[in-house]
């Protein structure tokens, strides 16, 4: 959706965004565990 909506505001860089979209998806996943991994440390 934050894509859709950056690229309708910003058709110029429409192509840009298309390209780190799987960036940005594997560093969100990345951040997701690496905090699960430190919850886990202490529970």
């Amino acid at each position: 959706m934050v894509c859709g909506a950056l690229s309708k505001m910003i058709p110029a860089r429409a192509g840009m965004i298309g390209q780190l979209g799987m960036k940005v998806l594997l560093a969100a996943t990345l951040a997701n565990l690496m905090n699960a991994a430190i919850v886990g440390l202490f529970v």
